[in-house]
């Protein structure tokens, strides 16, 4: 063998080179160490693999099972979710206003009335009544809960050998029901299920919800329109009067909803060729007076002006004019 640094020739058993003094064994153990490396890098790279590979696998099949288990109910504006390898959707039942699924014995109805006249609060109120109509005894007073920021009645009661943990909602002129259903000796044990699925009731419009809310709380108060009339609105109720005495045997009132949107300017009463932003109310009263039919929608249009003030345009209603904002 020869030395690597300056070529002498050397024996086996030398541990230095007796020319140079250059180290013999250095080399030798450099180039395992080297080898030794290059293993531990290659079984580095072999473990990264296999645990990339499970992660990927495992990751892909949870989503696939995720997806295989969740199935969506969506009744108009509202949606909620449910495992479908534990409730089956009765298909004979369906209709457009009215969906059940069932599990054993056990039974959730989604039910939704549309274009309420009058108060929705009131409405629900007298859903809940009808039950003590009926004979169901009602086993807990009703409370309120807000789910996904918006705010349920629940009620629980008992029909027959069933016991029954119903929730209601109203809003934009409907109101929404979901009932579970259960026999005595499984309620108890299977009631959590349904409150799994409940957790997930939200508007299938969450945008829209939110814009509303907004324009909601840019006109709730009270606006002067002289001898034209006396506006009222509360978060959930439209009130006019014919003057600012606001009086009560006097009054037609009824539910809204509010809208942002784009409306043509005015001045001095009078329509302009500029569109402005300005937020529009779909109201629906509760009794058909002052040319108001409670059959119909009626539109009240809330336009800035250029003095500060607001014209109030109404179309199929109360007198439209200038409105001062009291309060």
């Amino acid at each position: 063998m020869k030395c690597k640094k300056c070529g002498k020739e050397f024996h086996n058993e030398e541990k230095y080179c007796s020319n140079c003094g250059t180290s013999i064994l250095g080399d030798a153990v450099n180039n395992s160490q080297s080898k030794s490396n290059n293993y531990l890098i290659i079984v580095i790279v072999v473990l990264l693999f296999v645990v990339f590979t499970l992660f990927v696998g495992n990751n892909t099949k949870r989503k696939i099972e995720e997806k295989r288990h969740t199935g969506n109910v969506v009744l108009k504006d509202m949606v909620f979710n449910y495992d479908n390898t534990l409730w089956v959707e009765d298909v004979d039942s369906y209709n457009a206003k009215n969906i059940i699924l069932k599990h054993n014995d056990s039974k959730i109805q989604f039910t939704y009335y549309q274009d309420i006249d009058g108060n929705i609060e009131s409405y629900i109120d007298s859903l809940i009544e009808a039950h003590q109509n009926n004979n169901y005894t009602i086993l807990s007073s009703p409370n309120k809960s807000v789910i996904n920021n918006l705010e349920w009645r629940i009620v629980k009661y008992q029909n027959g050998n069933q016991i029954c943990l119903e929730l209601l909602y109203g809003y934009d002129f409907d109101i929404y029901v979901l009932t579970y259903m259960a026999n005595n000796s499984v309620y108890d044990s299977e009631v959590e299920m349904f409150k799994e699925i409940y957790n997930t009731l939200r508007y299938n419009i969450p945008d829209r919800f939110q814009t509303e809310i907004a324009a909601q709380n840019e006109v709730i108060g009270e606006w002067d329109l002289g001898n034209m009339g006396y506006y009222v609105i509360t978060p959930k109720l439209f009130y006019y009067f014919k003057d600012r005495n606001k009086n009560l045997s006097d009054v037609q009132s009824g539910t809204y909803i509010a809208k942002k949107t784009r409306c043509r300017g005015v001045e001095n009463g009078y329509p302009t060729d500029e569109y402005v932003d300005c937020v529009r109310l779909d109201v629906k009263f509760s009794i058909g007076t002052y040319k108001v039919r409670s059959s119909s929608i009626n539109n009240f249009e809330f336009i800035p002006t250029k003095n500060g003030n607001y014209y109030i345009s109404a179309f199929n209603g109360p007198s439209s004019g200038e409105a001062v904002k009291v309060k």
